[in-house]
């Protein structure tokens, strides 16, 4: 699948608007571990692996801070990443210097709306604080849908009124808060 998400830093009056005549899906807490090189390489290629609870996800950057593939098949991981297939997965991630690096911890209020899943998230960084935003995504099966997918979002983002100023993922923001990420 591939998603094509934007993220929104909200004020109070933002917020109403979005989640007017919305459904709330469900409320979750959960604890990701990004993984990656001391030196950074995977994100370096646009790529992040994280394991939220068991499950492994890569993302493949596709168009910059709005469009990536999502891989949940640990042997397609595998591959991408060049690992041995044999073995647990992280043990083959340790052989590669891959190691766990950072955590987050999230609270999210999940909601739909006009065919839209609205993440309404804050952000738990150990040592340097929270983060809120929320993440207007709509997932896609191929490649070649992303630019009506793109188009279809900001239609939407136009209609309900919120003004477009980029702001970092929650990886991306732990990494600028300590210091790793200059900008």
């Amino acid at each position: 699948m591939i998603e094509i998400e934007k993220k929104f830093s909200l004020h109070t009056e933002q917020k109403k608007r979005l989640l007017e005549g919305s459904v709330f899906l469900r409320e979750e807490f959960f604890f990701d571990v990004y993984y990656d090189s001391l030196e950074h390489l995977l994100m370096k290629k646009g790529f992040f692996l994280r394991r939220r609870n068991l499950d492994f996800l890569l993302k493949e950057t596709i168009v910059l801070g709005t469009v990536r593939e999502e891989i949940t098949d640990e042997k397609e991981i595998r591959r991408i990443l060049e690992l041995s297939s044999f073995g647990i997965l992280e043990k083959a991630l340790e052989e590669k210097k891959i190691f766990p690096l950072y955590k987050i911890e999230t609270h999210r209020q999940k909601y739909q709306k006009e065919g839209f899943v609205m993440d309404v998230d804050e952000a738990i960084f150990p040592d340097v604080g929270t983060y809120s935003l929320c993440e207007i995504e709509l997932m896609v099966e191929t490649k070649e849908e992303v630019p009506s997918g793109l188009k279809k979002l900001d239609q939407f983002i136009k209609k309900i009124g919120l003004e477009e100023k980029p702001i970092r993922g929650k990886i991306l923001e732990l990494l600028y808060r300590q210091g790793i990420l200059l900008s």
